[in-house]
């Protein structure tokens, strides 16, 4: 998950930067890279969660990380802005087949008891910073899986319980669609932030080297705070957890709007991180309380079109609406709006009642 997600996204924070140095591409341009990864995942996605049920874990994960690495290989020449969106387009072609998704569905077939607190101990989508200091990642402690050989579930489908809902059952719940638009309405800003913090704290008269100092800030503080809400997810209904969570990441990005000193960048990096930290493992854990494992994969790669037919709109709104008023806050106070909206969603997400199969 670290070597997949890092370089794709939280460094481009910092890469955002070097590239309008370097070929002066405009805020927009920059942002539409992460665009067109959300493309991918949009078309890809519901085929990804169903090879991850059909082939396993191992073999999907195996296949991701060398598209990875092709991707990484084409930006590593690159010259020119279709070039750099190829680049993209590539490497989130191997991200979305070899990280988050085989590896939210394992967990989800591994795991029974305290699922939040074990996605808690998974990077998920929020590993160590692209900057020099460097943390040690987190491993789930033994004796917590359900089952005698979790090897076996990544490769096979779990047995079907009675209480799992199949892909076309979920789809026909409000909790599916309160769900995926909740997460994509508040990853939307996420995306945003990935690519626009640099460029904005150049705006204010900061370093890249700054940015990355941030960056470390708000992803060791998300480290902490998913076992924290992990342990939460455990102990209260997720979805309240969930607005909890969401409203603190939303403040942050009020916070960030406001922000003309070095203290207050910081203090937005710590309430980011308490609020991105927190809501990640829980986003996961209540599709697997809600419908069960039996189809777990499908049923989040399905979740993934909604999502990220919204996170298209996040990152190149920021970066046009500041092109042309020289400013992002109206554009990050829009997107904090979103971010508390998707809040409200996980809060009306109900687990649905499952009627008898005979």
């Amino acid at each position: 998950m670290t070597i997949a997600t890092v370089p794709l996204y939280h460094a481009m924070a910092v890469w955002s930067v070097a590239l309008e140095s370097h070929f002066g591409w405009s805020r927009g341009q920059l942002g539409l890279a992460l665009t067109f990864t959300r493309i991918e995942g949009g078309l890809m996605g519901p085929l990804e969660g169903y090879l991850t049920d059909r082939l396993g874990a191992r073999r999907m994960i195996f296949i991701g990380l060398i598209v990875l690495g092709i991707g990484f290989l084409i930006f590593a020449g690159v010259q020119s802005l279709w070039m750099f969106y190829v680049a993209f387009i590539v490497m989130a072609l191997g991200q979305g087949l070899g990280s988050w998704l085989p590896l939210m569905t394992t967990i989800n077939n591994w795991f029974i008891r305290n699922r939040p607190q074990d996605y808690g101990q998974l990077p998920d989508g929020d590993p160590p910073a692209p900057t020099p200091p460097a943390t040690e990642e987190v491993t789930a402690p033994s004796g917590r899986a359900d089952r005698p050989r979790p090897a076996d579930t990544a490769r096979r489908p779990a047995p079907h319980d009675d209480g799992d809902l199949t892909a076309a059952e979920a789809l026909k719940t409000p909790a599916f669609w309160l769900i995926s638009f909740g997460h994509g309405f508040t990853s939307m800003v996420i995306l945003a932030i990935m690519t626009h913090l640099g460029l904005l704290l150049k705006d204010e008269g900061f370093d890249v080297q700054t940015t990355g100092w941030i960056v470390v800030v708000y992803t060791a503080t998300a480290m902490v705070f998913q076992l924290v809400g992990g342990y939460m997810g455990d102990r209260w209904p997720k979805n309240i957890a969930l607005f909890v969570f969401t409203s603190i990441q939303a403040a942050a990005v009020v916070v960030l709007t406001l922000a003309s000193s070095l203290l207050m960048f910081y203090l937005f990096a710590v309430l980011f991180g308490i609020g991105f930290g927190g809501r990640n493992p829980l986003t996961t854990a209540i599709r697997g309380e809600y419908f069960g494992r039996t189809s777990f994969g499908r049923i989040l790669g399905l979740s993934t079109v909604p999502m990220n037919v919204l996170l298209l709109i996040g990152s190149p709104m920021a970066g046009y609406m500041r092109d042309i008023q020289d400013s992002y806050d109206m554009a990050f106070l829009i997107l904090a709006g979103f971010n508390f909206l998707g809040g409200v969603l996980f809060l009306f997400a109900r687990k649905p009642r499952v009627e008898a199969r005979r």
